[in-house]
């Protein structure tokens, strides 16, 4: 990992070993703050793959956790904060700086754990890089209400939704966060999108646009419906 200025100089880097082995971790997502210190976001796993990782998922338990690793000139080790969400799942997230120098890890959740691979919204939580620490931004959970995520739907379709309501599942299945923007005023609008891997390409399916205002509360959220192909 090197840092590197304005001007392509370098400012410091090196070989850093990661603090777990290669099986228990994924690297997801990294910024480059204006401090200078590298934050890396990682998916942690709680047990080992194979028949310890396989118990865990039968008993409902959920087998990973996430981490802010900070790396900065003076040190070899990182300073680890272990993301913690006080009831729901992250089911997926990235981090960026925002215009106020905050670090801030934001993604999808799920609020069952027995059905991680729906999203019932987006989070945003705020590294305090002092202290490292993590606090809610605003409310910190914006869940997407089930009349939006029943527009534009089949007659067939809004009957299957109906049922799975009825169960306490529906939610966004494969929802990814895609980007969030700040407007000068304060506001912050959120772009996901239903996304899935298919063969050799790719299909990104609705969009969810989410508008939150300058005192955190949530002001619209509206869907795209579309279909969209990618192949390589």
């Amino acid at each position: 990992m090197y840092v590197y200025n304005e001007n392509l100089k370098k400012q410091w880097g090196g070989e850093f070993e990661m603090p777990y082995a290669r099986n228990m971790m994924h690297n997801l997502d990294y910024t480059l703050a204006n401090d200078g210190k590298v934050y890396l976001l990682a998916k942690v796993y709680n047990a080992k793959p194979g028949e310890e990782r396989k118990m865990l998922e039968s008993q409902n338990q959920i087998t990973y956790h996430y981490e802010i690793l900070i790396y900065d000139k003076a040190n070899k080790e990182p300073a680890i904060v272990q993301l913690r969400t006080d009831q729901y799942y992250p089911s997926g997230s990235f981090l960026y700086q925002d215009d106020k120098q905050n670090i801030i890890i934001a993604g999808c959740y799920s609020k069952d754990l027995k059905n991680l691979h729906l999203s019932d919204g987006l989070f945003m939580i705020k590294l305090d890089p002092e202290k490292n620490t993590l606090t809610k931004v605003n409310s910190g959970y914006y869940e997407i209400p089930s009349e939006i995520i029943k527009q534009y739907l089949s007659d067939k379709q809004k009957e299957k939704v109906k049922l799975l309501e009825q169960e306490g599942d529906l939610g966004l299945n494969s929802l990814k966060l895609q980007k969030i923007y700040t407007t000068p005023g304060g506001c912050i609008k959120i772009i996901s999108e239903v996304y899935g891997d298919f063969g050799n390409g790719a299909v990104g399916l609705d969009a969810f646009v989410m508008s939150i205002d300058k005192e955190g509360k949530m002001e619209w959220v509206k869907k795209i419906h579309k279909i969209q192909h990618a192949s390589w």
